[in-house]
C-alpha cells in the first residue's frame, strides 16, 4: 500500500534538529548565504533581476540547490511541524506572505500551515497568512530561510512581512 509522499516527514526533520544548539547552528549557517555571498561563491549566477522572472536551477549551482532546500526544509519544520511550532499553545504571530500567482507554486508547501488564503489587488497575487508561535528564534528562523528562497529561487522585492517589529540582524548587508 503506497504511503503519502510526506508520511514520516515530522519526524525526520525532527531527528536533523536534536536540540536547540543544533537547530542555532542550522540558522546561522544559512544567515551566513547574503545574496553577496551567494554570488561571489558561485551558488547563484547571473540572476533576473529582483522582481522578474523566477530564478530557475540554471542560476544556481548543486550547491546553491541544496542552500535552497535546506531554507524549504527548515521552513517546513518552523510552520508544519507542531515540535517547533508551539501548535496550539501561547500567543501566536501571523506570517503573511505576498506571491505573484505565477510564482505560488515555490511555496505551495506551506498551503497546509495557512490559515488564511486570498488573492490582493488586481495583479494575481496570492496572500498566505500563517500563524506561529513568535520565539526571537523561529521569528529569526523565518526571516533567514524567507530571505534565502527569495534570493534563490522566488526573486520578489519583498516576500513576506510578520506583524511583529523586526529585527535588523535579520536584513542581510548590501
Amino acid at each position: 500500500m503506497a504511503t503519502h509522499p510526506t508520511a514520516g516527514e515530522p519526524a525526520r526533520r525532527a531527528a536533523r534538529w536534536p536540540d536547540a544548539a543544533a537547530w542555532a547552528d542550522r540558522v546561522a549557517r544559512l544567515a551566513a548565504w547574503t545574496p553577496a555571498r551567494l554570488r561571489a561563491e558561485g551558488l547563484l549566477v547571473a540572476p533576473p533581476p529582483r522582481g522578474g522572472p523566477l530564478i530557475g536551477p540554471a542560476h544556481r549551482s548543486p550547491a546553491g540547490d541544496d542552500v535552497l532546500r535546506e531554507a524549504k526544509e527548515l521552513l517546513r519544520a518552523l510552520l508544519l511541524d507542531e515540535q517547533w511550532d508551539g501548535a496550539g499553545s501561547g500567543p501566536r504571530a501571523a506570517l503573511t506572505l505576498t506571491l505573484p500567482r505565477d510564482k505560488a507554486h515555490t511555496l505551495a508547501f506551506l498551503l497546509r500551515a495557512a490559515s488564511e488564503i486570498g488573492t490582493v489587488g488586481t495583479a494575481g497575487h496570492l496572500l498566505f497568512r500563517i500563524a506561529y508561535a513568535p520565539t526571537p528564534e523561529t521569528a529569526r528562523a523565518l526571516a533567514v530561510c524567507l530571505r534565502l528562497v527569495n534570493d534563490l529561487e522566488v526573486n520578489e522585492p519583498l516576500l513576506y512581512d510578520r506583524d511583529h517589529a523586526r529585527d535588523p540582524a535579520d536584513d542581510p548587508p548590501g
